[in-house]
C-alpha cells in the first residue's frame, strides 16, 4: 500500500470550531448574552464580544506509527472585548475579566473540546485599555489557548 497522495490535515481549524462550541456551552450555561464568532466578526464588534481568531500556530513534532499519524501541537487566541461608557478603567477590564472566566471554565470542564483534541488549555492572558473618546473606556483580553492532539494520514 503506498501513502501516494495523502497527507496530514491540520487541526486547528476543527479545534477552533469545538472551542467556540464549548464557549457557547457556557454562555448559555451560565446565562450570558455575549455575541461570539469565529473569526473576526462580520459587522464589526458590539459593545461587548468574544471571539476565536482565525489565526492559530502548530506545530508537528514528530511522525508516529511509522509516519501514518503524528503529534500536534496548536495554540488558539480568543480575544474578549468590552467597551462601555464608564468613569474609569477599571469597570471595562472587571468585566472583560469575567468574560474570561467564561472561556477558561469552557476549556477547563470539557479539556477534549467534545474529544477533538486529546487536552486544551489556557496558557495565558494579556490585557490591554483604549480609551476611543472622553466619555468611554475600552479593555480587550487576549487568551491564548493550547491544544495537544494526535493528527492521521488521510
Amino acid at each position: 500500500m503506498t501513502n501516494a497522495g495523502k497527507g496530514f490535515v491540520v487541526k486547528a481549524a476543527a479545534v477552533q470550531d469545538a472551542l467556540g462550541t464549548a464557549i457557547a456551552t457556557q454562555l448559555t450555561s451560565s446565562g450570558e448574552v455575549t455575541p461570539l464568532s469565529v473569526g473576526y466578526p462580520a459587522g464589526g464588534l458590539q459593545a461587548e464580544h468574544i471571539w476565536i481568531g482565525g489565526e492559530f500556530n502548530v506545530t508537528m513534532p514528530r511522525l508516529i506509527s511509522g509516519g501514518l499519524q503524528r503529534d500536534e501541537l496548536g495554540e488558539i487566541e480568543v480575544r474578549i472585548s468590552v467597551l462601555w461608557t464608564a468613569a474609569d478603567m477599571a469597570t471595562a477590564r472587571d468585566r472583560a475579566l469575567a468574560l474570561s472566566r467564561i472561556v477558561e471554565n469552557a476549556v477547563s470542564v470539557d479539556p477534549t473540546l467534545g474529544g477533538v483534541v486529546d487536552e486544551a488549555y489556557v496558557t495565558a492572558v494579556a490585557g490591554n485599555e483604549a480609551a476611543p473618546d472622553e466619555h468611554s473606556r475600552m479593555y480587550g483580553l487576549a487568551l491564548r489557548v493550547a491544544y495537544a492532539t494526535t493528527a492521521y494520514l488521510c
